[in-house]
């Protein structure tokens, strides 16, 4: 990883402290991962990718039933198509654990070429938050029938006031 680009990520990361009120939010030396916990229970990881130099935003929604499975997945493929169904996440599945994954990749840079801000992070987080919640009520009440959510969260970052860092 280039020192450039971590140290990028790490003023991108105290961005998102000062905005969401948490002091001293790091990624950490062994897995390059700084955890949120949102609302007391839902757990949101920050992970810098160094190949690709991106910070990816993940959440384990849960796991999925092995009752209707095959109808199950097709749902989660279906949010995929074009992130849909997940605020722009990707949606995945490992298959030995059953384990349902919800994740989002960012570039350090807007499309306009400055640095990504707290703020954009937080609304990210918020988005990632909501399409979590979303598909983890489907996995604990399946409904093959379900609609899909609608694009982009009504929520925004500054909804995040109970978050706080884990470690």
């Amino acid at each position: 990883m280039s020192e450039n680009f971590r140290t990028q990520a790490e003023e991108i990361l105290e961005s998102l402290g000062l905005f969401l009120g948490l002091d001293d939010l790091e990624f950490g030396e062994d897995d390059d991962t700084c955890g949120l916990r949102l609302d007391e229970k839902m757990l949101v990881s920050l992970t810098l990718n160094q190949e690709r130099e991106t910070i990816v935003l993940h959440h384990l929604i849960g796991t999925l039933p092995v009752k209707n499975r095959a109808e199950l997945v097709e749902q989660l493929l279906e949010a995929n198509l074009f992130w849909s169904g997940a605020n722009g996440a990707t949606i995945s599945m490992e298959r030995e654990t059953g384990f349902v994954i919800i994740a989002r990749a960012f570039s350090l840079y807007t499309s306009d070429g400055k640095l990504l801000t707290g703020e954009f992070l937080a609304n990210a987080i918020a988005d990632l938050a909501s399409a979590s919640n979303y598909w983890q009520d489907f996995l604990e009440h399946p409904n093959i029938e379900t609609e899909l959510p609608e694009g982009n969260s009504n929520q925004t970052g500054e909804e995040l006031v109970d978050a706080t860092k884990f470690d």
